[in-house]
């Protein structure tokens, strides 16, 4: 199942790559949620192979993922994949400048099932399909504007 999702946020392409690539903000929040996060590359920098593992409670049950940077093009692109659970899911993730101030941020999320109880998940949620693509645009809009209000509390 594929989701995909855009918004224009009223920033350079650079800050909002840079906050869409901060992989340890992303990871305190898995923390601060409960979550184990785990590195599991000696990497200085983001760079293809940074690779995390990450588990805790999800659903009432103790969850387990592994995640790996698959792509990375500094200030345009990055693709990471996510296993675990009998899913398999690739988060595409493209920065467009489409001015100086202006940038486009555009999310594509492709959750594939890889097992028999994979795949029956994936038919209850291709059910709730309107539902899921409705919290996905939901959430990149509210990480667009968490964006937007931090740059302009660092600008005060």
């Amino acid at each position: 199942m594929r989701l995909a999702a855009r918004e224009d946020i009223e920033l350079p392409a650079s800050i909002v790559f840079a906050a869409a690539s901060d992989f340890d903000h992303f990871a305190r929040l898995a923390l601060r949620r409960g979550f184990q996060v785990e590195r599991r590359d000696r990497l200085p920098e983001p760079a293809v192979g940074m690779r995390w593992s990450v588990s805790g409670p999800y659903g009432g049950k103790l969850r387990h993922v592994t995640a790996e940077l698959r792509a990375y093009v500094p200030g345009e692109s990055l693709l990471v994949r996510m296993t675990g659970g009998g899913f398999e899911v690739d988060i595409d993730v493209d920065v467009i400048a489409l001015s100086r101030r202006r940038t486009r941020l555009r999310t594509d999320l492709d959750l594939r099932p890889r097992t028999i109880r994979a795949r029956i998940l994936m038919q209850a949620l291709k059910l709730r399909r309107a539902k899921a693509v409705g919290r996905f645009h939901a959430s990149l809009r509210a990480f667009a504007r968490r964006i937007e209000l931090r740059h302009m509390i660092d600008r005060a």
